[in-house]
């Protein structure tokens, strides 16, 4: 089975593909981020909430700056947002996740939901921002 979020060719081993859940797991040094979900790190950093409702603005803002931290650390070209069981995005999501579009970094929303597809191509934001459902 090819990793949906990577298009290298990327197979896990026999073992380990017995053993998925289908369900990505964060890692454990991830607490610092609060809300966020950090599945993998490097230049292709991927994130989630955990099939959790994103938080609020206010939430968001709080945890910007470590995210930040970690997206230059790691030397983040693409940064990937798993949306699972998210029905709607926050704007306060979009305009982080466009600030980081701006800074240089690819921006790629999977799992996205209906709404939140719609959402991005009526906002234009489709242009910037890479969506899979």
């Amino acid at each position: 089975m090819v990793d949906p979020i990577r298009d290298d060719g990327f197979e896990p081993s026999p073992e380990a593909a017995s053993q998925d859940s289908g369900i990505l797991q964060p890692l454990h040094d991830s607490s610092d981020l609060g809300p966020f979900k950090v599945y993998a790190r490097g230049p292709l950093t991927v994130i989630g909430f955990g099939g959790q409702p994103p938080p609020d603005m206010l939430t968001l803002t709080q945890f910007r700056p470590a995210l930040q931290q970690l997206l230059s650390e790691v030397k983040c070209n693409v940064l990937a947002i798993d949306l699972s069981g998210i029905p709607i995005i926050p704007s306060g999501l979009l305009g982080l996740l466009t600030s980081f579009g701006k800074s240089g970094i690819e921006v790629q929303l999977h799992n996205t939901s209906k709404d939140i597809q719609e959402v991005i191509e009526l906002t234009k934001l489709n242009v910037k921002i890479q969506i899979s459902s």
